[in-house]
């Protein structure tokens, strides 16, 4: 009275197989594509924080030059001294707002 062993594994058919084997195929394509944008765009964030840098540099070298640009002016030609100090003024509220933008981005 011995029954034949049956095997613990279910009968697949082939094209159940088949359909499983291309939604694994589907779902792994979309895990390699939602990858590759995460890399793209963490490049595009590294890009953009490294012009931000390059913009915060060039402002700090432009104040220096019109500030070198002021000093030669006012030295040559010193009744200039109150336009100069209206222009930087004004020229400093735009390098705060440079500032406030690199720090939300």
């Amino acid at each position: 009275d011995t029954a034949p062993v049956r095997s613990c594994m279910p009968k697949v058919s082939l094209e159940s197989a088949r359909a499983r084997d291309h939604e694994i195929l589907d779902k792994l394509g979309r895990v390699q594509q939602a990858a590759q944008s995460h890399k793209q765009k963490t490049k595009l964030n590294q890009q953009r924080h490294e012009w931000i840098e390059q913009a915060r540099v060039l402002t700090r070298e432009a104040r220096k030059l019109e500030d070198d640009l002021k000093d030669a002016v006012e030295g040559t030609w010193p009744e200039v001294k109150d336009e100069l100090q209206v222009q930087k003024a004004e020229s400093s509220g735009s390098d705060v707002w440079l500032q406030v933008s690199g720090l939300r981005q």
